[in-house]
């Protein structure tokens, strides 16, 4: 069967389905050649330098050397025979007819033939001699598609050359069933009589098989026997032509069908199989596979081949550099289709090389399809390229291509990258002023665009835009804020927009100084907790910048928001850092207490005024005390240390304050001589201890105190120290004197109850009780003003 005489047994299939594979392959094969402008991209600019004849003589030229390249690809050796038939020139046809003629390489002869069947034109004169003595090439796949080539042939010189050599008994066989082969593409009558009479039995078998498959091909008839044949050329011989050649267009569409639907199951079937074979390829060796793969040339094979480097790159799977580069070829894939996804995986990959042969292509104006072209420009919007700039302006001012979001993209990234010049600018923003007003919901490219090249009244629109009900409007119109060197104000007075707000963060961290700035943003906590780890980060950020008296009563307000003790030592600690990098310690000629003079040369710290030392006071205060409360005594030992030297400087008020984080810390540990100082500290901020402070004892003073001493004892009773808490309390009774807050009279009664339930005796009816419990702690006493906590400064 047809198997046998043309070369396809390795597909291990009947004869007949083995032709439908063969054809489907040369049709898919002839739809992914090229159209007759792709090839010319490597001489395009040339050509319009120099002479038309001498650039056509030079891209011959070199489309024959890539043809006859035997280490090029095969792809675009396909893609140079297709352009060397598609050019036409007396060179090209020469060239081809002397290839056709005497080269013996039957790779190179198979990409004439198939660029030859694939042209819509009819195949040079020159060619026809050569491609009859290709009817006995050794090659059988040679062989038939020569065939296929005569058959275009319409001359009825060439028709009748083709029917006497069918019909020529004494002929070599090769030459006659090449001949029957080629009269398969003509549908006269005369034709077809002499087909019908070589099915004969008397003829040779290899005759009567391809006269069967040619009247097979040209009336679209599958199955027929040598008798039904003859019964159906007896009903059809004497049809009128009108309806002979009727006839024979509704076959041949039932044909089509068919084979459409065969062509289709065979290519699902080969990517299935290629598919299989990539699967159970070793991971190591994959990325060669795919390499060969997008070399094939057949595209279905080559688009299979970008679809699992999709996936590679979807699974996080390395594209290292030889697959990367095998990929930057199929740029100029015979496919638009390959082309733009290869266009869109490389802006993906964010490669630098894909760029600039993107850009080269951009330059070169040999890509024409609207869809390819932007892909590249996404990619150009990743990584910009000044030479296509001038090509995206174009396609900006030029709405009818279809181009202008995507070069508005592409034109914004060069601009942010420094890329435009001013005349450039000036365009793109007319262009992009005229397509915003002409839309009802403008383009977030387009807003970006402005972002980078307007002017004021462009910043006044994009403000507008804060407002818009579209999200993509109001994120693309904050970012471009953002990315400006508008002031802040404007963008956070919108920051409760869920929307807008983790691009005003942002903008905050980076470059947020106002005290307005600052407020809004601790006015605004997120409620995702990862985007309110991005506002700390900017709270930090601008606490460092903003004028240090702000970052007191943020401090506050941040305590508020219910935020952690120990984040907020921090964004206390980036104004302190400020103040500390820009002043030194300097305050009354000491550095952290020292009377260390600057060294020889060194720049001696600009001196604090008296409000700027008050400020480090109350921020020190208060980091100290968010130390305290996150367990960082170390840390808080050292701030109370600086707050002793600065001691001159406080006012009263501070002083009091000091004190009472003092008395906290001493009773965040309770120890003995931690007692005895808070107990002395505790002496002197409630005034019973003679202390010159001038500090007037305040109701709220006492309950700050009393809360400090309850919630240790709670501590200490927790962990089973019964005792001391009810001897720290009481002797603290004795402090604030007989007038007893009645919270203070209760826990004493609750301790002295735990303390007997311990011992093992009945809880006390009342304090005062006179059973003493066993191992009870010595009455309380009153430290004395000689003791830490009188009229010396107590030491952390």
């Amino acid at each position: 069967m047809l198997g046998g005489a043309w070369g396809i047994r390795a597909w291990s299939l009947s004869g007949w389905a083995a032709a439908v594979v063969w054809v489907g392959l040369v049709f898919v094969s002839a739809c992914s050649l090229p159209p007759a402008d792709l090839a010319e991209s490597a001489t395009g600019r040339a050509r319009s330098q120099i002479d038309p004849q001498k650039a056509r003589a030079a891209e011959t030229e070199m489309m024959a050397q890539v043809l006859a390249d035997p280490a090029m690809e095969m792809v675009r050796r396909q893609q140079a025979a297709a352009r060397l038939v598609g050019l036409g020139d007396t060179q090209a046809q020469q060239w081809l007819a002397g290839r056709l003629n005497t080269d013996q390489d039957p790779t190179t002869l198979r990409l004439i033939l198939r660029a030859l069947l694939s042209s819509d034109k009819t195949p040079a004169g020159a060619c026809a001699q050569p491609l009859w003595a290709l009817l006995e090439h050794g090659d059988e796949f040679v062989r038939y598609h020569a065939a296929l080539v005569l058959g275009r042939y319409q001359q009825p010189d060439m028709i009748k050359r083709l029917i006497t050599a069918a019909e020529d008994d004494k002929a070599a066989v090769p030459i006659r069933v090449g001949a029957i082969t080629a009269l398969s593409s003509h549908t006269g009558q005369e034709v077809v009589a002499v087909l019908i009479e070589r099915i004969d039995p008397r003829q040779p078998s290899a005759i009567q098989q391809a006269a069967m498959a040619a009247l097979t091909q040209l009336t679209g008839i599958r199955g027929n026997t040598h008798d039904q044949w003859l019964q159906w050329w007896k009903q059809h011989r004497k049809l009128p032509q009108e309806q002979w050649h009727r006839s024979l267009l509704t076959s041949l569409s039932q044909q089509n069908t068919r084979l459409a639907v065969e062509s289709r199951y065979m290519s699902d079937q080969l990517i299935d199989l290629q598919r299989q074979l990539y699967r159970t390829t070793p991971q190591p060796d994959r990325p060669d596979l795919l390499i060969k793969m997008l070399a094939d040339p057949y595209d279905l094979i080559r688009r299979l081949a970008v679809e699992l480097c999709e996936q590679r790159l979807i699974d996080n799977q390395p594209i290292a550099e030889p697959l990367r580069a095998a990929l930057l070829r199929r740029l100029e894939d015979p496919l638009a289709g390959s082309r733009r996804r290869v266009a869109l995986l490389m802006r993906d990959l964010a490669d630098e090389n894909a760029a600039d042969a993107v850009a080269a292509l951009v330059d070169s104006g040999s890509e024409q399809d609207t869809e390819v072209l932007r892909a590249y420009l996404q990619l150009l919007a990743r990584l910009p390229r000044a030479s296509a700039v001038p090509h995206a302006l174009v396609w900006l001012g030029n709405a009818d291509r279809g181009l202008t979001i995507e070069a508005a993209g592409a034109l914004a990234a060069a601009a942010k990258q420094g890329m435009l010049g001013a005349d450039q600018a000036k365009d793109s923003a007319k262009w992009a002023r005229k397509l915003v007003r002409d839309q009802p919901t403008p383009d977030p490219a387009l807003i970006e665009l402005l972002g980078r090249v307007g002017g004021d009244d462009d910043w006044v629109w994009i403000g507008q835009l804060l407002s818009s009900g579209a999200d993509a409007v109001k994120r693309v119109a904050a970012e471009a804020w953002a990315d400006s060197h508008q002031p802040l104000g404007v963008l956070m007075q919108h920051a409760a927009d869920p929307v807008i707000l983790p691009v005003a963060i942002a903008a905050a961290r980076r470059r947020g100084f106002e005290p307005e700035t600052f407020d809004a943003l601790i006015a605004h906590k997120p409620e995702q907790e990862q985007v309110a780890q991005s506002w700390r980060l900017a709270i930090e950020a601008v606490a460092g910048r903003v004028p240090p008296a702000v970052v007191v009563d943020a401090d506050r307000r941040l305590g508020q928001l219910g935020e952690p003790a120990g984040w907020r030592a921090q964004v206390l600690s980036a104004a302190i850092d400020r103040m500390d990098a820009g002043q030194g310690r300097a305050h009354n000629g000491t550095t952290n207490g020292s009377s260390q003079q600057p060294a020889e040369g060194q720049d001696t710290a600009k001196q604090p005024t008296q409000a700027e030392v008050s400020v480090l006071i109350d921020l020190l205060l208060a980091r100290a005390s968010q130390r305290v409360a996150g367990g960082e005594l170390g840390q808080a030992q050292a701030d109370y240390q600086w707050l002793s030297d600065l001691n001159p400087f406080m006012s009263p008020t501070q002083r009091g304050q000091r004190d009472l984080g003092l008395l906290r810390m001493r009773l965040t540990t309770a120890t003995n001589d931690d007692v005895e100082q808070a107990l002395a500290l505790a002496q002197r901020l409630l005034g019973t201890g003679g202390d010159d402070t001038g500090v007037a004892v305040a109701p709220v003073m006492q309950a700050k105190v009393l809360d400090a001493f309850l919630s240790s004892t709670d501590r200490l009773s927790s962990t089973g120290q019964v005792e001391l808490a009810r001897s720290m309390l009481g002797r603290l009774a004795v402090l604030i004197g007989s007038a007893l807050p009645g919270e203070l009279e209760t826990r004493l009664a609750e301790l002295d109850q735990q303390i007997d339930l311990k011992a093992g005796k009945n809880p006390a009816g009342k304090r005062g009780n006179t059973d003493e419990p066993t191992g009870s702690t010595p009455p309380p006493r009153t430290p004395t003003i000689s003791e830490p906590g009188g009229d010396q400064q107590p030491q952390p």
